[in-house]
């Protein structure tokens, strides 16, 4: 009653509960909290980092204000406020002779080591859907179930990775790592996802912070996307 009370009086306070996957750990997430605490100081502001289907549960089951996911699966219980179109695609060190390309098909990534994302990454159903349409199946050097492994490893020279242009914003715009899309007809953009429960009911502070991050959302610019 107090916090609706505040919300009443426009006094910007409150506690906003969200659930982001792993991707989103590192960038434009983390800049809008520290812009909105740094304006509001009353809002504190509690983030959990899940594995994809784990965000849609919580958010589904009302147990955060809302929730950032790739590909949520229909449901009546949520509602897509907004979504960006992401893309699937080879990631390289800058100075690969993939590097410079404006895209590639699938079957170029036979031609080099190959650090695949492993279940239960949600990337891994295009990469399944891939191989079984072109009858392509990869043999990994290394697979991991982590995006930030994927990504260390790419950079440390292990092999080229296949990632979504989401998971490499930030290395790109800092030139460590190179993205190239996946050329092949089948694939799809994968929409990442801002999603609030139907039944939860947002205070002005998680009705804010909705607002700040989807404006960040459309905002940001995706890689080769």
């Amino acid at each position: 009653m107090s916090s609706q009370i505040d919300d009443l009086v426009g006094l910007r306070r409150g506690h906003v509960c969200i659930a982001i996957i792993d991707a989103l750990a590192k960038g434009f997430i983390a800049t809008v909290v520290r812009n909105v605490r740094r304006e509001f100081p009353g809002i504190t502001i509690e983030l959990k980092v899940l594995n994809n289907v784990d965000v849609q549960g919580v958010v589904q089951r009302g147990e955060v204000d809302f929730g950032l996911m790739l590909a949520p699966q229909t449901s009546k219980d949520i509602i897509v406020q907004n979504h960006r179109d992401i893309v699937l695609g080879v990631i390289t060190q800058p100075d690969h002779q993939l590097a410079s390309m404006p895209g590639i098909r699938f079957s170029r990534c036979v031609e080099y080591p190959i650090v695949a994302p492993a279940e239960p990454l949600a990337l891994c159903d295009q990469v399944n859907a891939l191989q079984a349409a072109t009858g392509i199946v990869l043999s990994p050097a290394i697979s991991s179930d982590n995006i930030q492994m994927i990504k260390s490893l790419v950079i440390d020279g292990a092999g080229v990775g296949i990632l979504t242009s989401l998971d490499v914003i930030e290395e790109v715009r800092l030139g460590e790592l190179a993205f190239v899309p996946l050329e092949d007809g089948i694939l799809r953009p994968i929409p990442l996802a801002l999603c609030v429960g139907q039944a939860r009911q947002l205070s002005h502070a998680a009705r804010l912070l909705l607002d700040r991050v989807e404006q960040a959302l459309l905002q940001r610019a995706f890689p080769a996307a």
